[in-house]
């Protein structure tokens, strides 16, 4: 996989902006034409990250993750890197039982309160007393089940030593999404329209339309279903809720 600086060299050697291999370092830099193009490789990384259907995303950025409940805790921390639950990936494994969600806080609330008895598992997610996103299931486990879900991760960056990241902090940087050639294609972009140069717009365009187009044919356009169909274990469950989903915590894998 490719680096931030190895990425950046050669856009601009593309557009004929800048020469980066003059200095060196991109991230070192103190030249104000080199501190604005790290600003939008950054933006194009996060918001690259962030795209996607509901259900798909960048297999690089796939995590998955194994908790179990505590009997009678309804509320989980959120893992910082998480962007979302892939949809239909968070089950009850003990249960062999999908957890539907999110739903909305009006909703779960009246499940607690008049539904408690409700054996169908939900979950929402708000803040606790220290303003912490956590996850809340509902109803609260009454005994200490296993869970597992798929999320995908905002760490689209993996330094030299291994760990992950979601901010550029050195040239040697890999990014993470693939293909490269979208990445590239969205720093060109960005960087022509920040210029205001006369095919920043036309460029800004293609990238875009590259971008739904990757998604759409890799993964797919999957509408939300409604009605009864079969589970794990034979069971049936609804499958409303084909919605981005927000996730739990716990120890995670490649």
């Amino acid at each position: 996989m490719a680096t931030i600086r190895e990425i950046t060299e050669d856009v601009l050697d593309e557009i004929q902006f800048e020469d980066l291999r003059l200095h060196e370092s991109l991230v070192a830099s103190q030249d104000p034409g080199l501190l604005q193009i790290q600003k939008l490789a950054q933006r194009t990384g996060q918001e690259l990250a962030s795209y996607g259907n509901p259900s798909g995303g960048w297999p690089p950025l796939l995590r998955t993750l194994t908790f179990q409940s505590v009997e009678q805790q309804g509320k989980y921390p959120v893992p910082r890197d998480l962007e979302r639950v892939l949809t239909g990936t968070f089950w009850n494994v003990d249960r062999a039982d999908r957890v539907h969600g999110p739903i909305e806080p009006t909703e779960a609330i009246e499940r607690l309160v008049i539904r408690s008895q409700s054996s169908d598992e939900q979950f929402y997610m708000s803040g606790d007393d220290t303003g912490e996103l956590v996850l809340r299931l509902v109803p609260t486990p009454r005994a200490v089940a296993s869970y597992v879900l798929a999320y995908l991760s905002k760490s689209w960056l993996r330094r030299a030593d291994g760990t992950l990241a979601n901010r550029i902090a050195t040239d040697d940087d890999e990014v993470l999404l693939q293909p490269e050639w979208l990445f590239s294609q969205g720093l060109k972009a960005h960087i022509l329209r920040a210029k205001n140069l006369p095919t920043g717009l036309t460029e800004l365009e293609a990238y875009q339309k590259a971008r739904r187009k990757l998604f759409a044919d890799q993964r797919g356009v999957r509408p939300v279903k409604t009605g009864r169909t079969f589970m794990l274990g034979g069971r049936r469950g609804n499958t409303v809720g084909s919605v981005p989903e927000v996730g739990t915590f716990g120890e995670h894998g490649p």
